[in-house]
């Protein structure tokens, strides 16, 4: 993806058009050209939170819409406050998990080249809504998700799909409706599936600055993590002595405050101020 094999220029246009089945043509030099009409493509990944980075770093990943196609979940890390004996998992919910799983095989093969899946005026009346709700946020200058257009932008296709495989694992046949019950599951995923792009999407913002100003993310997990309203530079230092990326007696007032234009009004708030040492600030943290 990443074009590893093509001299570093990235191969997305099978990614982008198997997202809903548009025709392509694969031209070979030596074998002919190869025509797919309706192709479709599934990925799922087990990746450490440095292979997202990466991927948003792929040329062309972010402007042309590969990055908006994934559903992310990223969950808390809970390393350092992990239950030594945790709870297994409720008997009920086990048991609705496994019956799920077992209906997944028994969905029967369709067989005309496509067929729809309808949905009933309750599942529509539910995506009119999603949809109405959910536009005005992706206003460029003012929306609440301007940021990430390119996912919430694709929102109600998203939630489409999620219908589609809530419906058929329910065991309903193709020929059924998709009605407002198995909406309502697929908009609720879906909503919290914004989330997590969102906090993707800030994580890959934080990243940026990593090169002139590393300790930025640490800082403003070690305030949220703390629950700190007010510190010096020094109760900072303190702790930040055992990170990675701390060197020296100054490091953390060099290299924690964002210097690039632009940076966040959460990262200013946070740390621009912490250039006298013993001078107490006020901090609020990301809300």
């Amino acid at each position: 993806m990443g074009g590893r094999y093509n001299g570093g220029d990235p191969n997305l246009d099978l990614y982008l058009k198997a997202y809903d089945e548009s025709p392509s043509s694969v031209k070979r030099v030596s074998r002919g050209a190869v025509y797919l009409a309706h192709q479709a493509l599934a990925i799922g990944l087990l990746v450490q939170p440095d292979v997202l980075d990466k991927a948003a770093r792929i040329p062309g990943a972010a402007s042309r819409g590969l990055l908006g196609r994934f559903l992310f979940a990223v969950p808390e890390s809970t390393l350092g406050r992990r239950a030594v004996d945790s709870p297994p998992m409720p008997a009920l919910l086990e048991s609705l998990w496994d019956q799920t799983v077992a209906r997944i095989p028994a969905i029967p093969e369709v067989d005309a080249e496509r067929q729809v899946i309808g949905l009933d005026d309750g599942g529509h009346a539910l995506l009119r809504e999603l949809r109405a709700k959910l536009e005005p946020h992706l206003e460029p200058v003012v929306g609440r998700y301007a940021h990430i257009t390119d996912w919430a932008g694709k929102l109600a296709g998203k939630v489409l799909r999620l219908a589609a495989v809530f419906h058929l694992a329910e065991g309903r046949q193709p020929s059924q409706p998709i009605d407002a019950t198995t909406m309502t599951y697929a908009i609720a995923f879906s909503l919290w599936a914004l989330r997590q792009a969102d906090h993707v999407n800030a994580a890959w913002r934080l990243s940026e600055s990593r090169d002139s100003s590393p300790g930025v993310p640490w800082v403003l997990q070690w305030i949220e993590r703390t629950r700190r309203s007010e510190f010096t530079l020094r109760d900072a230092q303190q702790t930040a002595k055992r990170s990675k990326w701390y060197t020296g007696k100054h490091d953390l007032e060099a290299r924690a405050v964002p210097s690039r234009p632009g940076a966040d009004p959460v990262e200013l708030q946070a740390l621009q101020r912490h250039r006298q040492v013993a001078e107490r600030r006020r901090v609020h943290g990301p809300r």
